[in-house]
């Protein structure tokens, strides 16, 4: 819901709007089923190699699902191969909106009101950002207010970024420095 109202981050030639961008994603093949367990087949190393790749395969999915803000982590972590500034607000404002659908989700199966405010953004992208790997976050996020118009940055784009580079400072002010002898 966020890219509809960011009509100035789209990029003319890369994307003709939001349909494209599902357009573009690689397409997941159905999952291979395995061979008929035979006395034959059941002892050959690639029936093993398959049992064992499916087996790690659905583990990871698994351990995915027990992460709180799994699909943010997830989102998040592929900013690392984003290489231009629309690109890498892109993949912040899909982190912010998948946030925003975890929080519902569970929000729905609760039956507490729960006023969210930015306090509690703040602590879940710092979550999302320790868990989703990303190095160089603020190179990311200095890239992007370098490469990008004002315009961009007084939307929702800027604020998520704002946000995001606010949860980097206070992760690197956690960091403490070796003590020195007076």
């Amino acid at each position: 819901f966020f890219f509809q109202a960011e009509d100035g981050i789209r990029d003319a030639q890369e994307s003709r709007g939001l349909g494209d961008v599902y357009k573009r994603q690689p397409q997941t093949s159905p999952p291979r089923t395995l061979e008929v367990m035979s006395p034959k087949n059941v002892h050959s190393s690639e029936f093993k190699r398959q049992m064992l790749a499916e087996l790690s395969k659905s583990m990871k999915m698994y351990e995915m699902r027990e992460v709180p803000y799994a699909q943010a982590i997830q989102a998040l972590g592929k900013l690392d191969l984003m290489r231009s500034p629309l690109h890498k607000i892109k993949t912040i404002l899909k982190t912010a909106s998948l946030i925003n659908s975890c929080l519902n989700k569970f929000l729905e199966r609760t039956d507490k009101k729960v006023e969210l405010d930015g306090d509690h953004l703040f602590s879940i992208i710092n979550y999302v950002l320790v868990r989703s790997g990303v190095s160089s976050i603020m190179a990311h996020l200095k890239f992007i207010e370098a490469f990008t118009t004002t315009n961009i940055m007084d939307s929702v784009s800027g604020y998520y970024c704002t946000n995001f580079e606010a949860a980097s400072n206070y992760l690197g002010s956690l960091v403490t420095s070796p003590k020195k002898d007076v």
